[in-house]
């Protein structure tokens, strides 16, 4: 099989095909699976755009997640606009006018010099007779879920070390001394006759006899009662029957608690599961090591041997044996033995030290070892042996997979980069310039005189020095992603440039306002295009591409994976629909994509010439991989079965001459007997081959049809299955 990547990129371009927009055919070579594995398993960002914008760039005054607040440049007035461009609230002479939006179906007027306002939602309609502060309280409560939203913290006392309260100054309300810990509507509130839970802008739900009360969890509370802790659930009842003599908050990235009873200590999570049990004479947080997942060091003492630990919410370890576990390097029998203090030293399984210098930050290759050593100011190459290869003064200031950038600065104010190879070998030293950012394969490049550039990791241009302006883009949680915005001297608008190749993502025609514009608190930013604005939205790398999709979903990983390989595109920007059902034209167009090649009409009345599934469904026809649903219909609007669409795969399998292996007996599932006969070969193929698997374990469910995310899944398994295609 064939295989070049610029062809392959054109063809996983998938067409608009599930978005109900007319996609177009292109006649291609057999794909080499390897191939698409490798682009589905890669882990990448995305910028969707709406490509109908309706509003003036004048219009937009700001964004709120996925809404914007824009004003009528005919009319002057207000109003609210979601992120695909439509109004869902104006305001005219009788109407409220929005000042900040705070949720779904929600938001803030301005009636007093202070920005406080009332709460209306998008009909006009006044929730309550109460002035909020968008300042002090972002959102509380969701009328449509019920649910809380986030907040803007204001000026308030910090009840747990690095968890701030939230002093929620509402006139009239009934509750004035309010803590702003809120989960589903429910607020810890701290009054003159002690704590409560309240309903927010409701009713009281816990009585004022808890001496104190904060969430731990979406439906779990800690609460202490005569000097006693415990966990109780919203309505009161306790959690278990444990109590404890003293609790105290961990200063983590998920909710952790210190627990004391008897003269001995231990760690919760917050749902109460224990992390570590009563064990110790003495517990004592030492340093947060990690996010994603939450990893916390602290110093415990048993028996009057004080030891480093290293813990997450669901069990702990011997700071030794995390460092073997977590600071693995290439080579499996090296570790890290890192302090907190940032310094790391170089040791074998057996914890002999194999480097005696302390080092700070460590960069592996494939051929090498690459560590700064902070105070020496140097970083050196080793090989595998720990042979050194090459010392350069300084940290590098860029990195990509090719190798590294130094950025130097002589006495005379001169700048110039030079570029390394992995094993600390000069390639070339760029005079006048300077490392601006980096990504893994290219390295924004800045002169003297302001102009910008993008090069690769060796030093080559990938760009002319034509940009007069360049800044990464980030969200409004400070996440940044691999795309920047350009300007160019001539223009008044401007680009965005993946980092990543220095070539522009918005389609042909789009531009930016300016970078203010690209640090949207959804991720949501407006583009332009003829005077018109339309909406972007940019995905992280880690997760999901849809809003409507988990990567904890049984599907996510496979919605994932057949977004990155090109198999499958949304059904609108940001959304995938996994429970929406699939056509048989589509499945067919999925795989015409791949490796599909324009042949004559087959003949079936319901597939017109000028159908976006024509060729497609030609195309399958001709090489047996489908049949219609009688000589003349091939039926392309109908939702596609199971046992239609393994049999399609089947078919389409077979045209590459593979051997697989062995099919499966489907005697085991009680309605196999309902398997047309058809499908017979094809469904006992498929479950021997991991391609399918029954809907419970006695059911294959051959006549119902294929949900979106169930395709999705099935989709994955069959590249992988090709992939390893003999």
């Amino acid at each position: 099989m064939k295989t070049c990547l610029t062809r392959i990129i054109a063809l996983l371009v998938t067409l608009a095909l599930l978005a109900g927009a007319i996609p177009f055919a292109l006649a291609a070579e057999r794909m080499d699976f390897r191939v698409l594995e490798a682009e589905g398993d890669t882990d990448k960002n995305a910028i969707y755009v709406v490509t109908k914008p309706k509003f003036y760039t004048a219009d937009i005054e700001s964004f709120h997640g996925e809404y914007a607040v824009y004003t009528d440049i005919l009319t002057g007035s207000p109003g609210i606009v979601d992120y695909r461009g439509n109004i869902v609230y104006s305001s005219g002479t009788d109407r409220p006018e929005p000042y900040t939006v705070i949720g779904e179906n929600l938001f803030l007027t301005s009636e007093t010099p202070y920005g406080t306002g009332y709460l209306y939602d998008f009909s006009g309609k006044r929730l309550y007779d109460i002035l909020l502060s968008p300042y002090e309280v972002m959102a509380l409560y969701d009328s449509v879920t019920g649910a809380s939203l986030g907040f803007r913290i204001g000026e308030s006392c910090a009840w747990w070390e690095d968890v701030p309260s939230i002093l929620v100054s509402w006139e009239g309300s009934e509750f004035p001394y309010a803590v702003g810990e809120v989960q589903n509507g429910l607020v810890c509130c701290n009054t003159e006759q002690g704590w409560s839970l309240w309903e927010a802008f409701g009713d009281k739900h816990l009585p004022d006899d808890y001496e104190y009360l904060s969430f731990t969890d979406a439906d779990l509370l800690l609460s202490r009662q005569n000097g006693v802790y415990r966990m109780i659930r919203t309505d009161g009842t306790p959690l278990d029957d444990q109590t404890y003599d003293d609790v105290q908050k961990l200063r983590s990235q998920f909710p952790a608690m210190i627990v004391g009873k008897g003269g001995k200590y231990g760690l919760l999570n917050g749902t109460g599961s224990e992390i570590a049990p009563l064990c110790f004479d003495q517990i004592e947080q030492t340093y947060f090591l990690q996010e994603d997942p939450a990893y916390f060091a602290f110093r415990g003492t048993v028996d009057g041997k004080t030891e480093d630990y290293i813990a997450s919410s669901s069990g702990y370890q011997t700071k030794a044996e995390w460092d073997r576990a977590h600071n693995r390097l290439l080579r499996q029998d090296w570790y890290l033995l890192t302090d907190s203090e940032g310094y790391a030293q170089l040791a074998d399984d057996q914890g002999q030290t194999l480097i005696s210098e302390s080092f700070s930050v460590v960069m592996q290759t494939g051929s090498s070892l690459v560590l700064w050593f902070r105070p020496a100011g140097v970083t050196r190459f080793y090989d595998w042996d720990l042979n050194l290869l090459a010392e350069v003064a300084g940290l590098p200031s860029g990195r990509t997979k090719q190798g590294f950038a130094f950025s130097n600065t002589a006495e005379d104010g001169s700048r110039s980069t030079d570029f390394y190879d992995q094993n600390g070998r000069l390639i070339r030293s760029v005079p006048g310039v300077c490392v601006i950012s980096n990504e893994a394969n290219t390295i924004a490049l800045g002169r003297a005189d302001g102009k910008y550039a993008f090069a690769d990791g060796r030093g080559n241009l990938l760009t002319d020095y034509d940009y007069c302006y360049l800044y990464p883009i980030f969200s409004g949680d400070s996440v940044q992603y691999p795309y920047y915005c350009v300007k160019k001297q001539s223009g008044p608008f401007s680009e965005i440039v993946d980092g990543r190749t220095g070539k522009k993502v918005l389609p042909s025609g789009y531009t930016v306002n300016d970078w203010s514009t690209l640090l949207p608190e959804g991720r949501y930013f407006p583009v332009f295009s003829n005077d018109k604005t339309g909406f972007a939205r940019i995905t992280r790398r880690g997760e999901s591409p849809y809003k409507d999709v988990s990567l904890n979903d049984w599907y996510g990983t496979a919605v994932k994976f057949c977004y990155n390989a090109g198999l499958m595109n949304g059904v609108e920007i940001g959304r995938f629909k996994p429970g929406a059902g699939m056509t048989r034209a589509m499945l067919v167009q999925v795989l015409y994509n791949i490796s599909g090649e324009k042949t004559a009409a087959h003949g079936f009345t319901d597939v017109p010439a000028d159908a976006w599934f024509a060729d497609a469904v030609n195309w399958a026809a001709e090489n047996h991989i489908v049949e219609g649903v009688s000589k003349t219909k091939f039926a392309p609007n109908s939702q596609i079965t199971r046992e239609q669409m393994v049999t399609i795969l089947y078919r389409y399998a077979k045209t590459f001459g593979c051997s697989f292996a062995p099919s499966a007996d489907l005697s085991r599932y009680s309605d196999s007997s309902s398997i047309s006969g058809y499908a017979t070969e094809a469904m006992a193929w498929a479950v021997g081959n991991g391609i399918i698997k029954g809907t419970s374990s006695t059911k294959i469910s051959p006549q119902g049809t294929a949900t979106r995310a169930a395709v999705a899944t099935i989709l994955m398994r069959f590249v992988r299955l090709m992939a390893n295609c003999e």
